[in-house]
């Protein structure tokens, strides 16, 4: 029992691993005024693009983590399933319960767009205009700060090490591509 669930928890924090990889590579890319204006500059229409396919995909990816641990009688890879079957072996802690009520919360500033832009097409949204799903950039920061704490929290109940996803840069990643395009564009800039 302990071993099955050991396996899943390795598929979910693989899950929430790429979802903060995905986020980190958003934030390098669009997170400043600086780098938005290489981007427009080199490709307006693909990054923005990138941006909206980078946008969906986050809501998406939350949901999928916060899913509900079962739906029409299928278990989900969610936090919530992880919780219930720890509770069920035993090994839930009260500190963990926390951390998934934290991740929920953030869960529900979310949910609005992914139900009504991402997944489907809300008529009622798309006549009203606005935008769905706004959160800051803090708000964002402690979620994954608290989901990190999760999976650690969980992995250590697991028998299983801890591991750091807060960062994960590296050769090629999009801090690289920042800095060709920069390079790029002052060199057409300088023709």
């Amino acid at each position: 029992m302990v071993d099955t669930l050991r396996k899943d928890f390795e598929i979910f924090r693989d899950h929430c691993v790429f979802l903060r990889g995905t986020h980190n590579t958003f934030y390098s890319l669009y997170g400043k005024g600086e780098t938005q204006k290489i981007l427009v500059k080199a490709a307006v229409w693909f990054f923005d693009d990138l941006y909206r396919i980078f946008a969906d995909s986050f809501f998406v990816q939350v949901g999928r983590i916060c899913d509900s641990p079962k739906t029409y009688g299928n278990a989900n890879l969610s936090l919530s399933y992880i919780v219930e079957e720890l509770e069920r072996l035993g090994l839930s802690t009260e500190e963990i319960k926390s951390l998934e009520n934290s991740i929920l919360t953030f869960n529900t500033l979310t949910k609005g767009a992914r139900n009504k832009a991402v997944a489907h097409t809300d008529v009622k949204s798309v006549r009203k205009g606005g935008l769905l799903g706004v959160h800051t950039q803090e708000e964002s920061e402690s979620f994954f700060k608290d989901l990190n704490e999760f999976t650690d929290k969980v992995a250590k109940q697991l028998g299983l090490d801890p591991l750091d996803y807060s960062v994960q840069a590296g050769r090629g990643d999009a801090i690289d591509l920042i800095r060709l395009l920069r390079k790029a564009t002052e060199q057409r800039n300088a023709q």
